[in-house]
């Protein structure tokens, strides 16, 4: 699986970096590649949603969640 460059990541729409970042942690979980892999995979992908994330709550005044790595796997 190739990771996209940052530049196709910023581009990207908050959906499909999310549906990007899940489908990478899906294939750690069955075994098709490493968690440190996948986390050197997720790791930017997850900062620019977070930051996003954070400047989109912060617009409607409401608290943020923040996604970590580890929550990838449960209904967002």
């Amino acid at each position: 699986m190739k990771q996209p460059s940052v530049k196709k990541v910023i581009d990207m729409e908050l959906t499909e970096i999310l549906g990007l970042a899940r489908s990478i942690h899906f294939a750690m979980l069955h075994g098709a590649i490493s968690k440190e892999q996948a986390r050197k995979r997720i790791d930017p992908l997850l900062t620019r949603l977070n930051r996003v994330g954070k400047r989109i709550a912060k617009k409607y005044k409401m608290p943020y969640r923040k996604i970590t790595f580890a929550n990838l796997g449960e209904n967002l």
